[in-house]
């Protein structure tokens, strides 16, 4: 059975949005002529899993994982637009953010301090925020400890909790936590903004014919085109689906973290 997730920004306060959103694109996806749709969205399974599975129909996944550890495995059908503070048509951003009872202002201000990633394959939570301390660096190194979150909300909760002293957060995880879940910010001030990057793509197995690539997109583009889901997307802040849009090799040129830097992301693990 083909499988679908959308499991970038799936807060468990907007998944009713998330879930309405799939039942659209499904409709469409039917009304295109295709047969084996999943209907229902998978939330619980791991994403490598996903990804690396024949049985993949559609996905959401990071711009850095389209041109790295998948490419041989991901297609990109889209790429989405949001609309959140700090995006821009077809890009996103992250804000870098501290405690704000911090004394740090600026990036340069942090150095030899704690740093909190989400991951170590994330463009939004770790990629991003490399190039801005680089010029403030010395020996090859500037943060004298990095740690390992596991997600945005658990990066944010250890700035709360001072078990860090700086994160970058993806600016539409923040916008979502804004509006459903404003708690997991409080305490939360923001020093600066990373570089846009393309933003993150709707993905299929690169074992997807051609014909039914193209049916997926044709499918794709009608949902965003259906007033009738105009809600729906309001509610989890999608804009729109660029087709033909795909720079994401444009995260690779800006992966330029040192290597002693990535040896304390790998000694923190």
């Amino acid at each position: 059975m083909k499988q679908a997730s959308l499991p970038m920004y799936d807060l468990p306060e907007c998944r009713k949005a998330t879930d309405a959103w799939w039942s659209g694109v499904s409709r469409h996806m039917h009304d295109a002529g295709i047969t084996d749709v999943p209907t229902q969205l998978q939330h619980d399974i791991p994403v490598n899993t996903l990804w690396e599975s024949n049985d993949l129909f559609l996905s959401q996944c990071c711009g850095f994982d389209v041109i790295h550890g998948y490419k041989n495995t991901l297609n990109t059908l889209l790429v989405t637009d949001w609309n959140a503070e700090g995006c821009l048509s077809g890009e996103y951003s992250s804000w870098v953010v501290v405690h704000e009872d911090s004394p740090f202002e600026n990036i340069s201000d942090l150095y030899n301090r704690t740093a909190i990633i989400n991951g170590i394959e994330s463009h939004s939570g770790m990629n991003s925020l490399m190039p801005l301390v680089q010029p403030y660096s010395q020996d090859g190194t500037f943060f004298s400890r990095i740690k390992v979150s596991g997600s945005h909300v658990d990066s944010l909760l250890a700035i709360q909790q001072r078990h860090a002293d700086v994160a970058a957060i993806d600016c539409v995880t923040y916008a979502l936590l804004k509006r459903y879940r404003p708690q997991a910010l409080e305490g939360i001030c923001i020093i600066g903004q990373t570089a846009s990057a393309p933003a993150h793509p709707l993905v299929t197995t690169s074992n997807t014919s051609p014909h039914v690539f193209i049916q997926m997109q044709q499918a794709l583009e009608a949902a965003f085109n259906d007033s009738t889901l105009d809600d729906v997307r309001e509610a989890i802040l999608l804009k729109k689906g660029l087709f033909g849009k795909n720079e994401y090799e444009k995260i690779a040129d800006n992966f330029i973290y040192d290597k002693r830097l990535l040896d304390v992301v790998q000694q923190s693990i």
